[in-house]
């Protein structure tokens, strides 16, 4: 497991898989995908920046790149 110590958390990751299998109807569902709605409006004409998200075994390596270029934290 990375070290994950200093990060700034900037972003929510929700797995596609765990959305679909909720059951239709769940109220929780639907707010959140009004609030999807809302953020894609706002942000996308601003921002259209795509991310990755990756869990590797690896990303202890990828996370001390971005601390020597001082993205990290």
């Amino acid at each position: 497991m990375a070290n994950t110590q200093g990060m700034k958390l900037k972003f929510t990751v929700i797995k596609n898989d765990d959305v679909l299998s909720t059951p239709k109807g769940d109220l929780w569902m639907e707010r959140l995908n009004n609030i999807c709605e809302v953020v894609n409006v706002n942000r996308l004409p601003k921002n259209p920046n795509r991310y990755i998200v990756k869990n590797e075994p690896y990303a202890s390596e990828v996370i001390e790149i971005l601390n020597c270029n001082c993205h990290w934290g």
